[in-house]
């Protein structure tokens, strides 16, 4: 499946894709981006993922001045959470070597990285998660 942006005159707050095929993500994230024709700028403050790098699967742009704002965590791994919404219930309380205890974004990669897909029936939220394992190569959408 392959999403393409059809509106130019507005900017989304997330956008993804993931596919498997060769070089889909990366065009995907460079028409998006506005930087699929030379010396294009980004049209918008972003920030990006896309794992894994050498042969990117998954990828997504956050606006980095979307309000409220979309909250974002990754790992070193490639693994990364995003959150637009706010969470109504976390079961597990934030960890004492927890990397950023006021990103509800960071505590549900914590608890997913901790407890898998259990962790996530512990939550409630209104909006919408989006986790990229790259360790298993799983994408969940809740």
């Amino acid at each position: 499946m392959t999403l393409r942006l059809l509106a130019t005159h507005c900017q989304p707050r997330v956008v993804g894709i993931c596919a498997r095929r060769d070089g889909e993500v990366q065009r995907f994230l460079e028409a998006a981006l506005g930087t699929a024709e030379p010396d294009s700028q980004p049209r918008t403050r972003s920030i990006v993922f896309a794992c894994p790098p050498e042969r990117p699967l998954v990828g997504a742009i956050v606006a980095k001045d979307a309000r409220p704002e979309v909250l974002c965590a990754s790992r070193a791994d490639g693994s990364f959470a995003v959150l637009d919404g706010e969470i109504c219930r976390l079961d597990e309380p934030p960890a004492s070597g927890s990397r950023n205890p006021d990103n509800d974004a960071d505590q549900v990669l914590n608890c997913y990285s901790r407890d898998g897909i259990d962790a996530l029936a512990g939550i409630d939220v209104t909006g919408t998660i989006a986790i990229w394992d790259a360790a298993k190569g799983v994408f969940l959408l809740m």
